[in-house]
């Protein structure tokens, strides 16, 4: 099953945010050699129809397609949890970077999470999820950062930033609330240039590794 979820544009007048939450991953037993003893209820959430992973199969959990944007995000991620409680949230997709040492292709886990606003979200991911994650793909830890617009050109970017996009943090922030395990792992896509330009998305390219990352990870939750 794949739900859809579109909500209007958002308004950027928001007015500036600056709580720091602080998420404690769930722990759960994840030895038990049939993973849905533990975690029987698992959802997929990306913006769009191309983030969706290849290797995603219906059996594997329910797949969201929660529209770009922070609203969107938002909007999708209240309605999943007003008519259920998933044991365990994947957000996945593309993202840009603006990390000269990293490339289109690379994957990033989100260690924490950014508005446009100031607003953070400090979260790590189960240390057991990444340790095995690690034996199977090579990825960079990062933070995000995600706004309501395109973003052309880093100086509105933060500094600690590794990552950009428009729903992470959004879908973070509900999950947070709720108290919801979860875990990010986008692919770059498009660099970020160091001033204003016109910025390609290169989602061909960036494709394949982001059906590796679901192939794997689906196999550690």
């Amino acid at each position: 099953m794949i739900l859809k979820f579109c909500a209007s544009p958002l308004n950027p007048v928001m007015g500036v945010l600056t709580k720091t939450l602080k998420y404690s991953s769930f722990k759960y037993n994840l030895k038990t050699k049939n993973r849905r003893d533990t975690v029987k209820s698992i959802v997929l959430m990306v913006a769009m129809d191309i983030e969706i992973p290849d290797s995603y199969q219906k059996n594997q959990g329910k797949l969201i397609v929660s529209g770009f944007g922070p609203q969107n995000a938002s909007q999708a991620m209240r309605k999943l949890l007003s008519q259920s409680r998933p044991d365990f949230i994947v957000f996945t997709g593309f993202c840009a970077f603006v990390d000269d040492n990293l490339k289109t292709g690379d994957i990033i886990v989100a260690n924490g999470y950014k508005s446009e606003f100031g607003e953070e979200i400090i979260s790590k991911p189960e240390p057991q999820i990444l340790k095995k994650l690690e034996k199977k793909i090579y990825f960079t830890q990062g933070k995000f950062q995600s706004f309501s617009h395109f973003v052309e050109e880093r100086k509105i970017v933060a500094p600690d930033i590794t990552a950009v996009d428009m729903e992470t943090f959004d879908w973070a922030r509900e999950a947070t609330f709720s108290k919801i395990p979860f875990i990010t792992v986008k692919v770059c896509c498009d660099l970020i240039p160091p001033r204003e330009n016109e910025v390609y998305p290169i989602f061909p390219r960036a494709k394949p590794f982001l059906n590796l990352v679901w192939q794997e990870l689906v196999k550690l939750i």
